[in-house]
């Protein structure tokens, strides 16, 4: 039996393209059986935009544009959220849903991090 300290429990995702709405969430039982987790759908429903913005919010590779590449995608807000009470996310003020965001990281609900 595989024991993580730290995954990956929710995406939340909000006006996708201005129109898809996602919460995709992976249950603990399902970590300790099998680690993977496979996200399907159909073309253009956003699975791929999903993972890069994962990737962009999560990495910590500074000078790679991925805050550049963040504000060309539309969406309104993207929220990940990882065990231990983690919580990050990049937020857009209405009607704007490219462009300028924020971005933030909670801990226990308490910012500890924001940028803008």
């Amino acid at each position: 039996m595989i024991k993580l300290s730290r995954y990956i429990e929710r995406i939340e995702v909000k006006n996708l393209f201005g129109y898809c709405n996602y919460s995709i969430e992976i249950p603990e039982d399902d970590l300790t059986e099998n680690p993977l987790l496979i996200i399907y759908g159909e073309n253009g429903s956003g699975k791929t935009t999903i993972l890069e913005i994962l990737s962009y919010v999560l990495s910590t590779t500074d000078g790679a544009g991925h805050k550049s590449k963040i504000a060309k995608i539309k969406f309104e807000s993207f929220k990940v959220f990882i065990r231990g009470d983690i919580e990050i996310s990049a937020e857009r003020a209405l009607p704007n849903l490219i462009g300028s965001y924020s971005l933030k990281i909670k801990q226990k609900n308490k910012v500890i991090c924001f940028f803008s």
